[in-house]
């Protein structure tokens, strides 16, 4: 999993905060920001890369780590404004009621769909409320797959289980050294392979 660094000071992160349960008058919390020749345009999804503002991609946890937010306003080639959350608009081409996620095609770019390749992340950004407007709730980062479950075929062979209704279950080996749903109740287990490459629980 990877997990997102909020790069701003404790202030920036409570007045964040405070706008989303109500605490504040304000629908958004901005950021005026300069950086020379920064080259963004109005819903760029942008991140700090440690020494500047750069935009982000989620085809790798490196290119989505930091991800701040997405630009509200380019005052001038040098100057724009970064929302963090809340609402934004001047947008375009958005499905009402969708969630957008940061994408793993374009840098700085939204997606409807999910990004599921190997390697990249998953990361929801923005839900729209308009064609060119929407909420921006800087959502978890997960590197895709997030979990799989698997099931044997008529073969005996393992294989991913497309759709899955019901509790999901651990597995363990056998004597056999066969995979095996572990009916005992299991609660906060951690799983690792030992010197035999076999699952058992990690001490």
């Amino acid at each position: 999993m990877v997990r997102l660094a909020f790069d701003a000071s404790r202030k920036y992160v409570d007045d964040a905060i405070a706008a989303v349960l109500g605490g504040s008058s304000s629908s958004a919390v901005d950021k005026e920001l300069t950086q020379t020749s920064h080259g963004f345009v109005v819903g760029n999804v942008i991140r700090f890369n440690g020494t500047d503002y750069v935009k982000s991609q989620a085809d790798s946890g490196g290119n989505s780590i930091n991800t701040l937010g997405l630009v509200s306003e380019v005052i001038d080639v040098d100057t724009f404004k970064l929302r963090v959350i809340g609402y934004i608009d001047g947008l375009s081409g958005l499905t009402p009621g969708l969630t957008y996620f940061l994408s793993d095609t374009v840098a700085g770019g939204l997606t409807a769909d999910e990004p599921t390749a190997t390697g990249s992340v998953s990361k929801p950004m923005l839900i729209a409320v308009a064609t060119g407007a929407g909420f921006i709730f800087n959502f978890r980062s997960l590197s895709e797959p997030i979990f799989s479950l698997f099931s044997r075929n008529t073969d005996g062979d393992l294989q991913p289980i497309d759709e899955y209704f019901g509790q999901v279950g651990l597995f363990e080996i056998d004597t056999n050294e066969d995979l095996q749903p572990v009916t005992g109740t299991v609660n906060d287990t951690m799983l690792d392979l030992d010197s035999n490459d076999d699952i058992e629980p990690k001490p």
